[in-house]
Formats: C-alpha cells, structure tokens, sequence
C-alpha cells in the first residue's frame, strides 16, 4: 500500500503549483527591500530553509524581482544611478560620452591621474536633469 506522503506529492503535481501565501508575498516584499534572509525568516516565524525554498518559486522570484526594482526606483543606489548613467544621452538623442565614460570611471574607482583632488572629485560627480 502506498505511504500518505507519496500518494501528496503524487495529488500535488497533477494539480499544479500552490498559490503564493500571504507571508510568501510579505517575504518576498522584504528581499526585495534588501532585507537578510535570516532576518525575513524571523520576522515571519519560519526558516531560512523555507525561505531558500520559496527562492526557487518562478512566482516568488518575480515578486522578489519586482520589489527590488520598486526599491531601487524609489530608493537609487549610488552604483543603481552610475549604472544608469552609462547609457546616458544628450537631449537630442545622442549618446553622452562624457557622461558615461566618468560613470564608468567612477564605477571602476578610477579617476584620471595627475588631476588635483578638486578636479578628481568634480570628474566622478554626475548630475542626472529630468526631462520636462
């Protein structure tokens, strides 16, 4: 006679993967936030083990995926606005060498050498302008 356990697994994957829950959607949240995973399975009374698990979600993983890039929008790293800035055009569409050759530099800590430290500091400072 088959075990309960087989006869589960066998139930679950005919029916296909479960719904996300609701601490699955706060955790996924809080990684996306840049929480530790030590610190996502405390705060939701559960393991690491189960957190290492849901990671393995595509479902969870979206969610995670999509937090973060919520947080970085709201909340830009100064590596998330250098990375950006290495893409970054002039008005009319061209692309700002410039630009993104001191993002670069800055992103590798690297500066030009034989500058003062004045002219060091202003070569890696970006300023991003909104469009109107």
């Amino acid at each position: 006679m088959e075990s309960l356990p087989s006869l589960d697994r066998g139930l679950m994957a005919k029916s296909g993967p479960r719904p996300l829950t609701p601490d699955q959607h706060r955790g996924a949240q809080m990684l996306g936030e840049g929480w530790k995973q030590a610190d996502v399975a405390r705060e939701l009374g559960t393991t690491t083990k189960s957190i290492n698990r849901w990671l393995h979600k595509p479902d969870f993983q979206k969610l995670v995926d999509a937090a973060h890039k919520r947080n970085l929008e709201e909340n830009p790293t100064p590596v998330s606005v250098l990375t950006s800035a290495l893409t970054a055009t002039k008005r009319d569409g061209a692309p700002d060498w410039q630009m993104r050759v001191t993002a670069a530099r800055a992103l590798l800590g690297k500066v030009p050498e034989g500058e003062t430290p004045e002219e060091q500091i202003r070569e890696t400072r970006i300023y991003i302008e909104a469009d109107a």
